[in-house]
């Protein structure tokens, strides 16, 4: 149960290697940014970075990446106080999964895909350590 409970954790956290994503495929938010919005205080801040900056910004998270700087200040802004999943889907760019979709029957599918590749990850990695530990024990070359 504990495994478990530990699995559903680092799904939720996107932390299952190859299903960081959840297997949805493009996922809003799933790409850094490379912008600290803590260092702004207003949207005015924002447009000092330039329409370009704000495009590339946005796109990373999987919103709409269009409009005047100050639409395109705005949205980016929005997200500083406003979790991704809990955004309007009106807000992501055309063919990009809304984060509040991963509630769905096909993500839970995906989630127990998931998880059995991760345990069988877990489990190879346990054997790799293991059969380290052995040769050196008992001085046989390793695999």
């Amino acid at each position: 149960m504990q495994v478990e409970a530990e699995l559903k954790q680092r799904w939720s956290a996107g932390e299952v290697p190859g299903w960081e994503d959840r297997g949805l495929g493009m996922v809003a938010g799933s790409s850094s940014i490379g912008l600290d919005l803590e260092a702004f205080d207003s949207v005015e801040e924002l447009q000092s970075l330039g329409a370009d900056r704000l495009k590339e910004a946005l796109q990373g998270l999987g919103l709409k990446s269009g409009g005047t700087l100050q639409e395109r200040a705005s949205r980016l802004f929005l997200t500083k106080a406003t979790p991704l999943e809990q955004l309007d889907k009106k807000h992501f760019a055309k063919g990009v999964i809304a984060p509040s979709a991963y509630k769905t029957a096909e993500d839970t599918k995906k989630a127990e895909e998931g998880a059995l590749q991760d345990r069988a990850f877990q489990t190879r990695q346990a054997d790799s350590h293991l059969w380290v530990l052995l040769s050196a024990n008992v001085g046989m070359p390793q695999p």
